[in-house]
């Protein structure tokens, strides 16, 4: 009987070699690697019976614990109300509706010492003073609660703010005027608005009109021509005198 690989090349032989040896190869890892693994049971349940659920990882010492949120607000509200005494509020409400639970202000309270917009916080206490706590403010003796916040404590009222005293006139008449000859003269070529002003008689208007002269005629040659300005006469003059000098 001839061999049937008698006909075949020696190419077609080594790679018939080569394939039979890869197939080798693949059934023994196979087998190892059903020989090493481990078959798993499936797992029956019972009629009727609930899968064991799995509890939570234990919390560690530093990670906080949450809190729940407060559901209601118990706050004290004491001093000048109506009707003092614990009440309880929703989270999110104000001072204001804790004053209107406890009847409103009485007429004494200092109803300023309060921020009536303040959120309320559980175990608030909101104190409202009176006006004559507030003048005459008293150290308690008591402390206060612990963890509690206490509200409205009394403020001292500034004094009123009086108004000064009018000044009168002085029968001198205005400061900086002169009266007695010889407390002062007044260089008439050279005077300012306010040294004309120093003259008895002599106002704003009246000095001015003393400047416009002066400067239209280049000044004065005598005491005199006073008299050519307006407002000033003779008897006005013989008061301006002993105060003037050109």
């Amino acid at each position: 009987m001839q061999n049937p690989l008698a006909s075949l090349s020696h190419r077609e032989r080594f790679g018939l070699a080569v394939a039979v040896g890869v197939l080798l190869l693949f059934g023994l890892g196979s087998a190892a690697y059903r020989s090493r693994a481990t078959p798993l049971e499936p797992t029956v349940l019972k009629a009727g019976a609930r899968p064991t659920p799995t509890a939570p990882p234990p919390l560690s010492p530093s990670t906080p614990r949450p809190t729940p949120a407060a559901t209601e607000l118990v706050v004290y509200v004491s001093g000048a109300v109506k009707r003092p005494g614990v009440y309880t509020f929703r989270p999110g409400q104000r001072l204001f509706h804790a004053i209107q639970r406890a009847g409103g202000f009485q007429s004494n309270a200092q109803q300023e010492a309060l921020n009536l917009a303040d959120h309320l916080k559980d175990a608030d206490q909101l104190h409202v003073p009176t006006r004559q706590a507030v003048a005459q403010p008293q150290v308690s003796s008591s402390p206060p609660g612990i963890g509690s916040r206490v509200l409205g404590k009394a403020q001292p009222v500034p004094p009123p703010v009086s108004a000064p005293a009018a000044t009168h006139p002085s029968s001198h008449g205005s400061a900086g005027k002169f009266h007695t000859p010889g407390e002062g003269l007044v260089k008439l070529n050279n005077a300012t608005l306010a040294d004309l002003q120093k003259l008895p008689g002599v106002g704003p208007s009246t000095a001015q009109s003393i400047l416009d002269y002066r400067q239209s005629n280049g000044g004065f040659k005598e005491l005199e021509e006073l008299k050519e300005v307006r407002g000033i006469g003779e008897k006005k003059l013989e008061k301006m005198r002993p105060f003037l000098t050109l």
